[in-house]
């Protein structure tokens, strides 16, 4: 498993969030701690029988911003990967990014206007993608679509 230094340094921090489907979004601090980060069936397990079943998305978006932009939300370069309760890796999770353009649109710092995101899934897995996402943040808010 990863230490708790292989958690991004910035904003946010791990939560769920959806766009239909609910994804835990973890940021990272590395590509190799991305290249490190697995499913881990046991640990759902062990939260289900805890009774955080309900609580805890079955799928977890790892990412890692690659621009070293922080804050810098106009254009973003991310690399992700999605791991599932089971265990198993999805190569392109479109949902899932959509969510993350639209959580990183959100984040306070971040000016009005149109986020691009291009995110790299799958290269670890040998299958890669790239998939394109738009966030616009509106005021306190912000609207996403991929």
């Amino acid at each position: 498993g990863l230490g708790a230094s292989a958690v991004g340094p910035a904003p946010p921090p791990p939560l769920a969030a959806s766009t239909g489907l609910p994804f835990l979004l973890v940021e990272l601090s590395s590509l190799a701690a991305l290249g490190r980060s697995r499913g881990v069936p046991s640990a759902f397990e062990a939260l289900a029988a805890g009774g955080a079943a309900t609580l805890l998305p079955p799928k977890v978006l790892a990412y890692v911003r690659l621009d070293g932009s922080g804050g810098e939300a106009a254009r973003l370069e991310l690399r992700a990967r999605m791991h599932r309760a089971d265990g198993s890796e999805d190569a392109g999770t479109g949902s899932a990014n959509c969510a993350l353009a639209g959580l990183l649109a959100s984040l306070d710092g971040t000016p009005p206007g149109l986020v691009r995101a291009r995110v790299m899934q799958g290269v670890e897995m040998g299958r890669p993608s790239e998939l394109l996402a738009e966030a616009e943040r509106k005021g306190a808010g912000a609207g996403a679509e991929a």
